[in-house]
């Protein structure tokens, strides 16, 4: 985990669960984890944040947003959680520009991981979420079922494994099933 404690002032009841919960999972020792990263070069915006960016060997990157949230909802496009007011680019759509903004980073420092699968997915640790769009693949959808289910090591994994299948379905030049991915 880095940094290798949830720092204090972590806002989020479910960023925090989340964080103890890969932390101490035997499943994820040879995981990298890094917690609230900050985007400096952010692919649509001055400045952005990922949540978390789990680094599997062999599998890849999934960016993770967070919403610990009770309720969800969407209105006309607008996304409300709780009783926050709205949310007009919403979540996945958050987790997709942190992924490109990291994988960006990463292919401009290392130009060798190239191939290494990035992905995003959001996670509501304390609702259920089953609201389908073309605007996400429903396997990118990490609920409380899923982790009453299963736990968030499993969750995570098959989000990345559905990006495998989903890349090798569309034939993606770049992607070979094959690629080991980040050590």
């Amino acid at each position: 985990m880095i940094p290798p404690v949830v720092p204090g002032d972590t806002p989020s009841a479910g960023e925090r669960e989340i964080f103890n919960k890969l932390a101490t999972h035997p499943d994820t020792g040879d995981w990298v984890i890094l917690h609230s990263l900050d985007t400096a070069e952010h692919v649509k915006n001055v400045f952005g944040e990922v949540d978390f960016v789990v680094l599997i060997p062999g599998m890849g990157v999934l960016c993770l947003e967070v919403k610990a949230t009770n309720r969800v909802r969407r209105e006309r496009g607008i996304w409300y959680y709780g009783n926050s007011g709205p949310d007009l680019r919403g979540p996945f759509k958050q987790a997709a520009e942190a992924m490109h903004s990291v994988r960006k980073y990463v292919q401009q420092e290392l130009p060798k991981l190239n191939q290494t699968v990035f992905w995003s997915g959001v996670c509501f640790p304390y609702t259920e979420f089953s609201e389908t769009s073309s605007e996400w693949h429903s396997w990118q959808v990490i609920d409380q079922r899923t982790i009453r289910a299963h736990g968030y090591p499993y969750a995570i994994q098959q989000v990345l494994k559905s990006a495998h299948s989903f890349l090798a379905s569309k034939r993606v030049s770049w992607f070979r099933e094959k690629h080991p991915g980040p050590s």
